[in-house]
């Protein structure tokens, strides 16, 4: 019994009915089964010394077992089911038999032996016509494989205290958000708690934040202050803004390097509002890519001048402890909500001019709670767009101020004066966004794309 040339999405015509053709359906599955097992192959084959001390396999004995799975499928569609499962407990079986022997000479691993079943299961997939998909995991297989003594030195740098503030997030994440309502409390014209997506919200900028630390201390000293400034800005750029001014006033000499963290910090503290808003009301993140999005692309540039007088092994731990708990996630719930009900009722007493003083108050002490609150209620139809990026962008100018000060106040006096330029370029930039952004909206309509996080 032949299979029809349709019935398998290989990437040629259907109308392809001359012998090439017909070939070509017949071997192509078998050949890409052969190319997949030769890179998990070579990997284990270059590994071996180190770590494959189990399965005996490498650039031969993988392209037979990707061979193998391959005809296995062939015989059970050609033959009969029971031929396949029959095919693959045995492969099953051969691959335990293996492990435990090995095992029993104390080499516990088990890489090598689940790399060789995903390996004859990749074949079957070929066969079936899953090949681009069975590539795509072959990949990332053969990835995961060669890094393991980076993903090793990875685990090793992760604290339990890190381990703990992970589990914390994928519990409130997974567990605890689906269990709340969505639905709107409070009376008009603030009805603007959900418990839902505000606790939504919680998790998002959590997550954004650990993820920076996670990477922060993943890439460890030898990325020095340049990823240093990055992605601790990405977690809290008041932070690297002082721990860099008391490093710059202790050693003089790495003043410039310093303050090359300092401005890449108050680049990505810009990303982070950038994807916050993206978050909550996409739409107002066309509006301030503008201002917001050119005083960080500007800034970074400027501090990434620099970078020749940054020492390559430099670095500065600038976040000692994680930023995640279950309180921090609390906390800025509560912040959230506090800032929403204050922007709303600002709004009320003293329309924009209300809206404007609550963000400058706002900014100087946190980006998130302001940010958060007024793309909200932008997504509600409460604020316009135009006051929202107002706001969100006096925000920006008004924290950029505050931790300027910090840098005179902790630091050396020469790293003040280049912060002030990073400031003063952040206010030129901001306000030459915010011209640009109102001139093309005269003539552009930004679509209003759909929001995760809309109402």
């Amino acid at each position: 019994m032949s299979v029809p040339s349709s019935a398998i999405p290989w990437p040629i015509g259907d109308t392809d009915l001359s012998p090439a053709g017909a070939h070509w359906h017949s071997f192509a599955p078998f050949g890409i089964s052969l190319a997949l097992g030769c890179l998990i192959g070579l990997e284990r084959e270059r590994s071996s010394p180190a770590e494959n001390g189990g399965l005996p396999g490498g650039i031969r004995t993988f392209p037979l077992l990707a061979l193998l799975g391959c005809t296995a499928a062939w015989l059970g569609e050609q033959v009969h089911l029971a031929l396949f499962v029959t095919l693959t407990g045995g492969i099953a079986a051969i691959v335990v038999m293996a492990y435990f022997l090995t095992g029993s000479r104390g080499d516990i691993g088990m890489t090598t032996e689940v790399a060789a079943l995903l390996t004859y299961v990749y074949g079957a997939m070929t066969y079936r016509g899953h090949w681009l998909l069975a590539a795509g995991l072959a990949v990332g297989t053969t990835v995961i494989l060669s890094l393991r003594r980076i993903l090793h030195d990875w685990v090793r740098k992760i604290s339990e205290q890190d381990l703990y503030a992970a589990l914390q997030l994928a519990v409130i994440s997974i567990i605890v958000l689906p269990l709340l309502p969505d639905v709107d409390y409070g009376w008009e014209p603030f009805r603007l708690f959900n418990p839902y997506r505000t606790w939504l919200i919680v998790v998002l900028i959590s997550a954004v934040g650990f993820l920076g630390y996670v990477g922060l201390r993943v890439v460890g000293p030898r990325w020095g202050l340049l990823l240093t400034g990055l992605l601790g800005g990405l977690v809290s750029s008041t932070a690297v803004t002082l721990a860099l001014s008391a490093r710059a006033r202790e050693q003089p000499e790495l003043l410039r390097s310093c303050a090359m963290g300092i401005g890449l910090s108050w680049a990505a503290m810009g990303l982070r509002v950038l994807v916050a808003v993206g978050l909550v009301h996409f739409p107002l993140l066309l509006w301030l890519l503008g201002p917001v999005g050119l005083a960080s692309l500007i800034v970074g540039l400027y501090a990434l001048a620099f970078l020749r007088h940054a020492p390559a092994t430099e670095s500065l731990e600038v976040v000692t402890a994680n930023p995640f708990s279950l309180w921090s996630a609390i906390r800025l719930a509560g912040l959230f909500v506090l800032v929403l009900l204050a922007v709303r009722f600002a709004q009320l007493i003293g329309r924009e001019s209300g809206l404007l003083t609550v963000a400058l108050l706002a900014g100087t002490t946190d980006m998130d709670a302001i940010t958060l609150s007024v793309a909200q209620l932008t997504g509600r139809q409460q604020i316009s767009s135009f006051w929202a990026t107002l706001a969100i962008t006096l925000a920006v100018i008004t924290n950029t101020v505050v931790k300027t000060v910090f840098t005179y106040t902790f630091g050396h006096r020469k790293l003040a004066q280049l912060a002030l330029v990073f400031a003063t370029l952040t206010l030129l930039a901001a306000i030459c966004g915010l011209g640009l952004t109102f001139f093309l909206q005269q003539g552009l309509d930004f679509p209003e794309l759909p929001s995760i996080l809309a109402p």
